[in-house]
């Protein structure tokens, strides 16, 4: 493409006249990409989606053509969340969220079921950003904060959550969400799929919890993730 407006198109002309005809493409690889494009339903289709994406890395347009206005090696890295990092938060601070944190705490087990706190301990905390407005379903302001799968870091919108509320926050569908995209998440480890879907079989609940207790605990959270 010449542009960084012609990055969609020029995809589009790729998959369709060159990638299952080339030699050079591995079977396997092809029959990957296939899978996916059926499976994810939630690929953004939309040119200005493109653009934003490209432009969010650093792409654009220059007179002899798209090119880099940063070098691409200086994008922020994913952490791996599998090592203690120095850039997560103390956790013995629950009124402080950094990026990249847990959004709840060890604290929290006495506040709600085991499963609710399990299913919570697989995302973390994320901003929106210009590239998130046609992938996460959302329309809040850049820098407002939200979730996402830390197995993944919400990788091309999948798996980012930015509740504009705590009451949507604590609502059933959102767990649900959560619970099916971690389920369908390549990078989370079998060994966390078997346990979370072990915890919600076993329905345990805490003996003191009060009926409320979602709608108290939720808020607590929101105020951590915005205050």
């Amino acid at each position: 493409p010449t542009s960084v407006a012609g990055i969609y198109e020029s995809v589009k002309r790729w998959q369709k006249s060159h990638l299952s005809s080339c030699q050079a493409v591995p079977e396997t690889i092809k029959n990957e990409i296939t899978q996916l494009r059926s499976d994810a339903n939630w690929v953004p289709t939309t040119r200005q989606y493109w653009a934003d994406s490209a432009k969010s890395l650093g792409m654009v347009d220059t007179v002899d053509g798209i090119r880099f206005e940063r070098d691409p090696r200086s994008l922020p890295v994913m952490v791996s969340h599998s090592q203690p990092s120095s850039n997560i938060e103390d956790e013995s601070n629950s009124d402080k969220i950094s990026e990249g944190g847990h959004i709840v705490i060890p604290s929290d087990q006495e506040l709600v079921p085991p499963y609710v706190y399990f299913l919570m301990r697989q995302v973390e905390m994320c901003r929106f950003t210009e590239a998130d407005r046609f992938v996460a379903r959302s329309k809040g302001p850049v820098g407002f904060a939200g979730f996402q799968c830390r197995h993944c870091a919400g990788h091309a919108g999948l798996g980012k959550y930015y509740p504009a509320s705590s009451k949507r926050l604590a609502t059933n569908s959102t767990s649900q969400n959560i619970h099916a995209h971690i389920l369908k998440c390549r990078k989370c480890p079998i060994e966390i799929k078997q346990e979370l879907e072990l915890q919600k079989s076993r329905k345990l609940k805490l003996p003191g919890l009060t009926p409320g207790w979602r709608r108290t605990f939720f808020e607590m959270v929101w105020k951590r993730l915005h205050g």
